[in-house]
């Protein structure tokens, strides 16, 4: 890399599903040597072991004999590349660091049987398994000159892939692994981001691979020290309608009564059709929002995803205790939102003048309002169009709040943005 340079991203493409062909695309980004390698892949299309075999192998013939290098993938429900939205395809960012950079990965099972000692595990496997010295990694914030740089930006990020599938099954797993993970770290916290991986919503089996084997029911752990500008920032462009009920009655995920009534009926009347025509695609242009209680007042989104007329029920992605207040909501500028996260993170990371590379968890959910291949260009007239970008359509998002509250998102886009210089230059 030439002086001045940090990292450098690169991302490449195949909808033959071919990892060779997508790494050697992600080289021609100018890049030297690989350092880390993450793949997305269509699991319908493409055998999970097989793109990870054939990646190492294409990984290994391009860095010399010794050399140390992170290589991983996860299974998507399709796949964001700089070129747009991709299905059935194998999308690889290959990454070229120099010593401001220092990343540890853990690839741990057992997600379903107890999450939170899952997450708990994954973070520290992540922060032992750094190679280069973390310490090394912060030495450029000795060079600051503005302060607020400093003030504003977390040296470390925490990215999570837990098992999606794992999660809709088990409504707690995602926030007990957070649990795990914000009680390992034990005080103040990093940038903690992510989303949950897909099947191309077949909803049988996903998956994560590192450079020895395939996992599934596993949580993915990708630790990042680093003095290089990044930033991370969530939006979801929905507004509430007005329409707030209190919930009265709940079986697991199904809500039974919102003020003591049946809940489809209620909801049903909120949004202005007959109870017997609340389909998947009404309930997904109208979520519940729960209103946090933080300076900004920020709405989380709790998606359902089965009504049942019989029972007068709804049936939620996530489990929303009784007494909760849920406020139906409605598309705002859900467009915009694409374009409000990208700049958010921009501003996160402190307004790089060069931005390396971009990493973009999207709800597969808003892919039914929005189409991704219209959400990555709207990203691009933030990002530039000439900025390496990789993500896939997720079963779920993981993210703070501009209030700094973490939570379990749905519906929400997720955007990290990697820059091309140090803190507080």
């Amino acid at each position: 890399m030439t002086e001045g340079e940090y990292v450098r991203c690169g991302v490449g493409v195949s909808e033959a599903g071919d990892p060779e062909e997508a790494l050697e695309e992600a080289m021609d980004w100018g890049l030297e040597s690989v350092d880390s390698v993450f793949c997305v892949f269509s699991p319908t299309a493409n055998d999970p072991d097989e793109v990870r075999r054939e990646l190492r192998r294409a990984v290994r013939s391009r860095v010399p004999v010794g050399h140390r290098f992170q290589m991983f993938g996860v299974s998507s429900s399709g796949e964001i590349a700089t070129d747009g939205y991709h299905e059935g395809s194998v999308v690889v960012m290959a990454f070229e660091f120099t010593r401001h950079v220092a990343t540890g990965l853990s690839i741990r099972e057992g997600l379903s049987e107890d999450p939170e000692r899952t997450g708990r595990a994954g973070l520290t496997e992540a922060v032992r398994s750094t190679e280069a010295s973390p310490l090394i990694a912060l030495s450029g914030l000795v060079r600051a000159r503005d302060h607020m740089d400093l003030a504003r930006a977390s040296p470390v990020r925490v990215i999570l892939m837990p098992d999606g599938l794992c999660c809709l099954e088990n409504p707690d797993a995602t926030v007990e692994m957070l649990r795990g993970v914000i009680r390992e770290v034990g005080g103040p916290l990093p940038v903690i981001l992510g989303g949950l991986t897909g099947d191309d919503m077949r909803l049988e089996r996903c998956y994560a691979f590192d450079e020895n084997r395939v996992y599934s029911d596993a949580l993915v752990t990708w630790v990042w020290f680093t003095s290089v500008k990044c930033g991370h920032a969530i939006h979801h462009g929905f507004e509430p309608t007005g329409h707030r009920f209190r919930v009265t009655k709940v079986e697991g995920t199904t809500i039974l009564e919102l003020d003591g009534q049946p809940a489809l009926e209620a909801y049903a009347d909120a949004v202005g059709v007959d109870p017997e025509d609340v389909t998947t695609e009404v309930l997904f242009t109208y979520p519940f929002g729960i209103q946090l209680p933080t300076p900004h007042g920020e709405y989380v989104l709790r998606t359902s995803v089965e009504a049942d007329p019989e029972r007068g029920a709804i049936t939620a992605l996530n489990k929303i205790p009784e007494g909760v207040t849920l406020e139906v909501m409605e598309p705002g500028d859900l467009e915009a939102s694409f374009r409000e996260a990208a700049k958010s993170a921009i501003r996160a990371a402190g307004n790089p003048d060069e931005i390396a590379g971009v990493i973009v968890f999207n709800c597969v959910a808003r892919h039914e309002i929005v189409s991704t291949d219209k959400a990555v260009k709207l990203l691009r007239r933030e990002l530039g169009d000439d900025v390496p970008i990789i993500g896939f359509n997720c079963y779920g998002e993981i993210g703070s709040t501009s209030s700094g509250a973490l939570a379990h998102l749905n519906q929400t886009v997720s955007v990290f943005v990697i820059g091309n210089e140090l803190l507080g230059q």
